[in-house]
């Protein structure tokens, strides 16, 4: 793997993004809806394309021959203790969504308040930062769903 593996992927990329975007023309525009079908797909495909001209910079300024992720080796180590606490509360968080047991903007900001805090080292700071986080993005989305893109959330 190298440089040349590095450029192969980030142009099959490029090919991808210009596919979607090119089909993302042909979808009719929504009548009741005020960003339409085709905002996702078309958003979707600049933003990889975009990336990929980055790697393919990235992949030219690397070290010859080397790849971008033997570039630099990783300072951490797996911890599947982790890996299965994400899955718990995932599961835990779509069953509430589910079942309706509490509000979008309430269950996020727990669920996200408390993955926040099993990903980060536990500290006073840690957890100012994970509440302020978790409030944004609970409440914060939940009015962007409701109010902008006017989707019906549970």
């Amino acid at each position: 793997m190298g440089r040349k593996l590095d450029i192969g992927v980030a142009a099959a990329l490029m090919v991808i993004s210009v596919a979607v975007f090119w089909e993302s023309l042909s979808l009719p525009p929504a009548f009741y809806d005020p960003i339409g079908p085709a905002a996702f797909p078309r958003a979707l495909s600049v933003t990889i394309f975009f990336l990929s001209i980055l790697l393919i910079i990235k992949a030219f300024r690397s070290p010859s021959g080397k790849s971008i992720q033997t570039a630099q080796q990783p300072t951490y180590r797996p911890r599947s203790d982790l890996a299965v606490g994400a899955a718990i509360l995932t599961g835990l968080y779509v069953l509430v969504l589910t079942f309706r047991l509490l509000s979008y903007g309430v269950i996020t900001t727990a669920f996200l308040i408390l993955f926040i805090m099993l990903m980060m080292p536990f500290g006073r700071k840690q957890v100012l930062i994970a509440i302020i986080i978790a409030l944004i993005m609970g409440f914060g989305g939940g009015y962007i769903f409701t109010h902008v893109f006017y989707i019906d959330l549970p």
